[in-house]
């Protein structure tokens, strides 16, 4: 963050606070509560007014929804992609005062109409059952399950124990014109 940074006024001060609402994250039409990627961020209106923000580079941050375990990647002023989180991320001592965390809780609307509720309870096993085989990449921190599903990629991370830590949203690429 510049210095410029402290002066810009907050692009969602007049948004309403964010409450919980149930999360639901459409696979056939890509969309998070009605939220597609790539899209302005002002359409995160709908989920409300962030509880922070996290750096991600230079160009990127992530809007940080921790009641909902929820952070929403922003590319410049973009929504790029989002992350459901089921363990709190490691302290990052720059931080400042977050909200407290709160495991995610997210239904993954297949294109089946089919619904599946994903908690940090879920398994490798009944992910693949449920989602897709996908591939499985295993190391000692423990694994990861990659399933596309639509034009989306999921990614699911457990830890060493098994228990879900993170599930990754990430769109398919939108191709540049030469």
């Amino acid at each position: 963050m510049s210095i410029f940074d402290l002066f810009r006024l907050d692009p969602t001060r007049g948004w309403a606070d964010y409450r919980l609402v149930p999360l639901v994250y459409d696979l056939a039409r890509g969309e998070l509560n009605g939220i597609p990627a790539r899209v302005p961020f002002d359409r995160l209106r709908a989920l409300g007014r962030p509880g922070g923000y996290r750096p991600l580079s230079p160009h990127s941050r992530a809007a940080c929804y921790p009641t909902l375990g929820l952070e929403i990647e922003l590319a410049q002023q973009w929504v790029d992609s989002f992350a459901c989180l089921f363990q709190p991320r490691p302290a990052d001592p720059g931080a400042g005062k977050r909200s407290a965390f709160h495991s995610c809780e997210i239904v993954l609307q297949r294109e089946d109409g089919e619904g599946v509720r994903i908690t940090a309870d879920t398994t490798l096993e009944e992910v693949r059952e449920q989602i897709g085989r996908g591939a499985v990449h295993r190391d000692e921190d423990g694994s990861m399950l990659q399933v596309r599903a639509g034009d989306a990629w999921l990614y699911f991370d457990f830890d060493a124990d098994g228990r879900l830590r993170v599930l990754d949203i990430e769109p398919e690429p939108v191709p540049v014109e030469p």
